[in-house]
């Protein structure tokens, strides 16, 4: 889920006063947010250090920030991008400037039973060519700590098995994954479709 347009839309409805409120009640980075609800984060004032991003995602994923706890756990469900027997992994992309010369994220929070890890990753990058980099370099690092299993052992047993692998990213609006997913039911992701040699798709 990646939309500056929808944002900032929200945004504007929410206003300039209350969303100054809502960011000094979380104590989020700097809390300063300027003249210009449109834009804060993402041309500044607004800023914040890894650190600081790791202590709100902490609050988000223990839902014990100052705000309802339903709201907080429809964010947990809608940040959802990956998920296996006894783990999930809840994460969002950003880019400071962008599609500018800027800082680059990748934050979250991985769940294994009830011991809950928040993460942040931010990477200087040039331009548009470099936005895919940060998932994946988010995702090696997880596995490489022992936060996130590893993905070698189930895509060893596909091929094992002849299954190809294919993954569609929405993250870039393309209208053919759009129409994919509306196909199925959804407006979003993550979705999972397995095509057997005979029968129908199953989701």
């Amino acid at each position: 889920v990646c939309s500056s347009d929808l944002y900032q839309e929200l945004a504007r409805r929410i206003g300039l006063k209350r969303m100054r409120e809502a960011i000094q009640r979380l104590h989020y980075g700097n809390e300063q947010i300027g003249d210009d609800v449109t834009t804060f984060w993402l041309r500044g004032p607004l800023a914040i250090s890894a650190v600081e991003q790791i202590r709100f995602l902490s609050g988000l994923a223990h839902q014990s920030l100052p705000f309802p706890r339903r709201a907080q756990r429809l964010v947990g469900e809608i940040t959802q991008l990956d998920s296996g027997p006894g783990w999930s992994l809840h994460a969002k992309t950003g880019w400071q400037n962008g599609p500018g010369a800027g800082v680059g994220w990748w934050v979250g929070w991985v769940q294994r039973g009830d011991q809950i890890t928040p993460f942040a990753l931010n990477i200087d990058m040039g331009g548009p060519a470099e936005a895919s980099k940060r998932e994946p370099l988010g995702r090696r690092s997880l596995q490489a700590l022992g936060i996130l299993p590893g993905g070698g052992a189930l895509l060893a047993a596909f091929a094992a098995k002849g299954v190809a692998y294919l993954k569609g990213d929405w993250t870039r609006q393309d209208p053919a994954v759009t129409a994919f997913l509306r196909a199925h039911g959804r407006d979003g992701g993550p979705l999972y479709v397995y095509y057997p040699q005979i029968g129908r798709a199953h989701v």
